[in-house]
């Protein structure tokens, strides 16, 4: 699993030969605000690592990766409901 704030025109080609070495790809795109985004990182265990001034300076607003069965997790969905998702998509391959 690859997680962050990942700009596409840094990681996107990356990203993409990378999932050629895999059976099973699944994408995921927070459709976030960013003080959304602020709120949720202040909830992690390693939310010291970096602030949300630094988060600013990596911040792009709806910068998918283009994958076409990437998909939306917003900020109606709640964590129970994320985590089914993403356990149902991996388990059903």
């Amino acid at each position: 699993m690859i997680e962050g704030i990942l700009n596409r025109a840094i990681y996107g080609q990356m990203l993409a030969e990378l999932a050629t070495h895999f059976d099973q790809t699944n994408y995921y795109y927070f459709d976030l605000t960013f003080n959304e985004t602020v709120i949720r990182h202040q909830s992690r265990a390693k939310f010291t690592s970096f602030t949300s001034h630094e988060m600013a300076k990596w911040w792009l607003t709806d910068d998918r990766l283009g994958f076409a069965d990437e998909k939306l997790i917003t900020s109606e969905m709640t964590k129970k409901t994320i985590l089914a998702m993403l356990m149902a998509e991996i388990l059903a391959k």
